[in-house]
């Protein structure tokens, strides 16, 4: 997601007429955090692989890069992402899985992602991909709170990290489509180690030709809390599938999210990676944090429910628009990618 914020999406070009066409898709909007905003998507596939980079500039000074390259497994293939982030007026609601909307200290920060892995496919179906990840981060101009005190680290400074990183997914078409995944994260610094694991699934039973009911669940477990770097600590919130709720609004050791959608087409024009198309989505998340696997608690979930629009491009490039309703509010996120 280029992040949240009310835009008026614009298909601009699609470029080239070749089997590697260019496609470039603009966006513009305002958000009442980050001013206006401009930004948008340029991407490109070919056989072999795909490329695209999104990023986002607002007057307020937020800025997103994150350029991405997919090389197809032929036998060895190649997945890098970068991402370049600085954001003003972030909103820290203190550790745990409670407190107050209302009650918040804000931050500014800048932070910095690179990850490189190679892939193979090890079976049939099943992708395995291992590499490294370097990480920085910076938290400055915190407001003075009370709320810091309930923080479980005290890194908010400059930090450097790097250290392997280890992916696995597998396909799977009968009795029906879905796909399993695994991930893996270690983290070294000067005076910080973090680890975390994760992992989820997802199912889609087809209703009809054109109505698809999707099931998607997500657990992740983070170890070293006390010493990692205050943005990289483990959130729940919208960017983890809780689309009812702030960004980072719950912290934990451990989170859990589960996602329910009716994705439901509404038109569709062309075939294969030139086609364009409509949908809609009615959604249900629910999703909690706690210090252990022991802490999780029905009782303790987080719900939000809500309707959601898609717009299928060329190139393979989804733009989504989700509204959503939960104990705190309406919330809407629009931006590039399905939640799974």
């Amino acid at each position: 997601m280029i992040g949240r914020a009310l835009r008026l999406v614009l298909p601009l070009a699609i470029l080239c007429s070749g089997p590697a066409a260019w496609h470039i898709y603009p966006v513009a909007g305002y958000s009442s955090t980050a001013g206006f905003i401009l930004g948008g998507l340029v991407g490109t596939r070919w056989s072999q692989g795909r490329f695209r980079t999104t990023a986002s500039w607002s007057t307020k000074g937020e800025i997103s890069l994150v350029p991405e390259l997919h090389l197809s497994r032929t036998p060895v293939g190649l997945d890098a992402e970068l991402r370049v982030e600085k954001r003003f007026d972030r909103r820290f609601y203190g550790y745990g899985n409670g407190g107050d909307p209302d009650v918040y200290a804000e931050y500014d920060t800048e932070f910095q992602h690179l990850s490189l892995l190679a892939g193979l496919e090890v079976l049939d179906g099943t992708d395995l991909s291992l590499g490294g990840v370097l990480r920085h981060s910076t938290v400055y101009r915190r407001e003075s709170d009370s709320l810091w005190r309930t923080s479980p680290t005290e890194h908010y400074g400059s930090e450097w990290t790097a250290g392997p990183a280890l992916e696995a997914r597998r396909r799977f078409d009968s009795p029906l489509p879905g796909y399993v995944y695994l991930s893996l994260l270690h983290q070294e610094g000067s005076d910080v180690s973090y680890s975390r694991a994760g992992g989820g699934a997802a199912l889609f039973v087809p209703l009809s030709q054109t109505t698809v009911l999707g099931i998607h669940g997500n657990l992740s477990r983070h170890f070293g809390t006390s010493r990692t770097p205050f943005w990289f600590q483990q959130y729940l919130g919208y960017d983890q599938g809780l689309r009812g709720y702030d960004d980072n609004r719950f912290s934990g050791n451990v989170f859990v999210v589960g996602n329910l959608e009716l994705r439901q087409l509404v038109y569709r024009m062309g075939r294969g990676r030139r086609s364009m198309g409509v949908g809609l989505v009615g959604f249900l998340d629910a999703g909690e944090v706690a210090d252990g696997l022991p802490g999780l608690r029905m009782d303790e979930l987080h719900f939000d429910a809500g309707l959601g629009g898609r717009l299928y491009l060329p190139g393979g490039v989804v733009m989504v628009a989700d509204f959503a309703f939960s104990p705190e509010g309406f919330k809407m996120a629009t931006g590039f990618d399905e939640q799974f």
